[in-house]
């Protein structure tokens, strides 16, 4: 239930906060996490009695997605900031159906639990990498920004490479018609 959480990185979560705090807007981001606390302040006792331990991370979750609306708000009249909502879309659809083979993997296996995790985590992350470039989640501008930051790493370029390498070949092979 806590993982709940990174989905609102799409609407700008852990970074239109920092974004307000970095620019100096550090009153605006007071504001934010002054809603954050207000809006847990007042569920957080009431779901918790209610639900017990998933109450709190509801009530939790419910504050935190108070936090980046708001944030985001601030940000988006601060310095008109948008979200494509389009490409949201695409990186949370490709996402949902990288999961799919992997629950599909874990109903049917009867491996211990390591093996499963290892074999899920890998069967969900290349089914991701896959899906990326073919819903046009990922740009081939995303790649060779990717690649840039990537190649000065040395201890992730290794592993970095063969991905962007595999993600550009399906890019590739999944262009449109009117591109070149």
């Amino acid at each position: 239930l806590s993982a709940t959480l990174y989905l609102f990185t799409g609407l700008g979560y852990g970074v239109t906060i920092n974004l307000l705090n970095g620019a100096g807007e550090t009153k605006q981001a007071l504001k934010a996490y002054l809603a954050y606390l207000t809006v847990f302040a007042a569920a957080a006792p009431i779901l918790t009695w209610q639900h017990s331990i998933p109450g709190l991370i509801a009530a939790n979750l419910t504050a935190y997605l108070t936090l980046t609306l708001y944030a985001f708000h601030l940000a988006r009249r601060k310095f008109n900031i948008k979200i494509n909502l389009k490409e949201q879309a695409r990186i949370y659809l490709a996402s949902a159906l990288s999961t799919l083979p992997t629950l599909a993997f874990l109903n049917l296996s009867t491996l211990p639990n390591l093996p499963n995790l290892i074999i899920g985590a890998t069967l969900c992350l290349f089914t991701y990498l896959t899906l990326t470039p073919i819903l046009k989640a990922i740009s081939p501008q995303d790649l060779q920004n990717l690649k840039q930051i990537f190649e000065r790493i040395k201890i992730i370029w290794p592993i970095a490479k063969p991905i962007l390498n595999y993600e550009q070949k399906i890019l590739q092979n999944f262009k449109s018609p009117n591109q070149s």
